[in-house]
């Protein structure tokens, strides 16, 4: 880590009494994954922890006991250690969701390393970036994957990084004069050192937010912190679970990572965002719930009204991330036939929010649902912003340790200088039954004329019930006379596609007022999203600006 890092990281433990307080409510605790996993190996070894599936390697499934996975971790952990990973350093690797991934995380805590889960995907600048300010000493890739030459991205990214001691790829490794995978870790022969984990308050996860409205924060995270979104759930979880969240963000790195060798449950991944294969492994396997992303969601039930499959075990589905529309909500409760629940959660806060079972059908769409255990809200009004509308801050025992800047490793909040309160940046507004409703970022609004903000939800959803819209995001492009004005960026669903005077006409037909409605329109092929299923709001913004 640059000096900055290293100082805020060693500097952003939890407060003694924050601390006695969320360890007395059972949210916060002593031990960590390495416990958990060593209890799982010796209570049932035998029993199925992981069943990863991939539709581009030679072995399409592979199942893994607890035993096994336990037994891949420790030969990681060897070769780790032979490559000088000790505790404290920081281990990058940037990989599809494969069982790989999942032993090599459980290696590092092992060890102590702090881990750096990368989403695939990155050019060698970002990629470089994002090595240097943690200082990572090892990153872990796959030599090629989805038309990407990542261990070469890698070697690119590598120049001027004197901390990253070793480049570790996942198959052809000679081509960049790497580490090879199979020989160092894979086929680990040395000796298992003795276990020397990070204690549970300390930092031993490294994230990135996404950027889709200005530049990305660094986060970082405890196992305690990681711990408590987990430990929160309520009621048990259906098993086997599939889990189509990717292990390079925090959300999926709990539920893959941490969250299967707690809880003890089977859970299904595979390296693949085909609804079609998606579908197969859930009728294979008799997957009971799925996490996923709305645009995976909407996918799968698309996809099940063509070619419908027996889906007999699924009772639950729970959409992360982005917000659920209406229209969606509707054809995957049509054709899925599970219970949607919708759940709120960001980088920083490890979730929060949620719907529930008991919410009437199609609740998921229009509410993130209410705090659960152990979490607070605080709402605030926000200026020019409209009637109900507040901002929402929040403060958990899952909220991260702090904040930095991406390329600096300044800090840019801590728990301390807030009371532990983190600023979402979220607009909401109560949903009609004691939880709030979605409406957007703070920093996507748009102020219409005069001192008014444009409610940018309300028109898109207006939007999305016109024929001719499939998908649509609505942003701010600078006017001379007004300050700002809504660009309507419209991805048609039929030919010729819908003019702007029709979509304003169908708007005021909805009883929306004229300062409310797009002034420009904009027609795409598809809108620019993150791997969350964010749209890329801050893209869409500059293109606006220059038409």
């Amino acid at each position: 880590m640059n000096a900055e890092l290293r100082e805020l990281a060693t500097t952003v433990h939890p407060d003694p009494i924050t601390s006695a307080r969320y360890r007395a409510a059972g949210h916060w605790r002593e031990e960590t994954v390495v416990d958990d996993l060593a209890r799982a190996r010796a209570a049932v070894p035998g029993q199925v922890a992981l069943i990863s599936s991939s539709a581009h390697r030679r072995e399409r499934t592979r199942a893994l006991t607890f035993g096994e996975l336990g037994e891949q971790a420790d030969r990681f952990a060897a070769g780790l250690h032979g490559l000088g990973v000790r505790r404290g350093q920081v281990v990058a690797f940037q990989l599809p969701n494969w069982w790989e991934a999942v032993a090599l995380a459980l290696a590092c805590a092992h060890l102590g390393a702090v881990v750096l889960p990368l989403k695939l995907g990155m050019g060698a600048h970002e990629l470089r970036r994002r090595l240097r300010v943690c200082g990572a000493g090892v990153c872990v890739t796959v030599d090629r994957w989805d038309g990407v030459e990542h261990a070469g991205v890698l070697a690119e990214a590598a120049a001027g990084l004197p901390e990253l001691r070793h480049r570790v790829v996942l198959g052809d490794a000679a081509a960049t004069s790497a580490v090879d995978f199979d020989a160092r870790l894979r086929g680990a022969r040395g000796p298992l050192p003795p276990p020397t984990p990070l204690r549970a308050d300390e930092v031993a996860l490294v994230a990135f937010t996404s950027g889709t409205t200005g530049d990305a924060l660094g986060v970082l995270h405890s196992f305690n912190t990681m711990h408590a979104a987990i430990s929160r759930a309520e009621g048990p979880v259906p098993d086997p679970v599939a889990v189509a969240s990717v292990i390079g963000v925090p959300a999926g790195f709990r539920k893959i990572v941490l969250e299967t060798v707690l809880r003890r449950r089977r859970v299904l991944i595979s390296d693949s965002p085909d609804p079609a294969h998606w579908l197969d492994l859930l009728a294979e396997h008799r997957a009971m719930s799925m996490i996923a992303i709305p645009r995976l969601l909407r996918d799968l039930a698309a996809e099940q009204r063509l070619r419908p499959r027996p889906l007999p075990g699924l009772r639950r589905l729970n959409s992360l991330a982005a917000p659920l529309t209406a229209a969606d909500a509707l054809l995957i409760r049509e054709h899925l036939g599970a219970e949607l629940i919708n759940h709120w959660g960001m980088t920083e806060t490890g979730g929060g929010l949620s719907t529930s079972a008991a919410d009437p059908p199609g609740w998921a769409a229009r509410s993130i649902g209410t705090p659960r255990r152990g979490v607070e809200v605080r709402l605030r009004e926000e200026p020019g912003a409209g009637r109900g509308v507040r901002r929402l801050a929040v403060r958990s025992p899952s909220v991260c340790l702090g904040t930095f800047r991406r390329d600096t490793g300044r800090p840019v909040w801590v728990p301390r200088d807030h009371d532990g309160w983190y600023d979402t940046g979220d607009l909401v507004r109560d949903d009609g039954r004691g939880g709030l409703q979605y409406l957007g970022r703070a920093a996507d609004r748009i102020s219409g004329p005069g001192a008014s903000m444009i409610p940018v939800h309300d028109v898109e959803e207006g939007l999305r019930e016109h024929a001719g819209v499939a998908d649509v995001a609505l942003v701010g492009y600078p006017s001379a006379e007004h300050g700002e004005l809504p660009c309507a960026v419209v991805v048609p669903a039929a030919d010729p596609p819908p003019s702007l005077e029709e979509l304003r006409d169908h708007l005021t037909g909805r009883g929306m007022s004229r300062w409310q409605l797009p002034t420009r329109l904009l027609l795409a092929p598809a809108l620019p999203r993150n791997d969350l299923g964010k749209v890329r709001k801050d893209q869409l913004r500059q293109r606006g600006a220059t038409c």
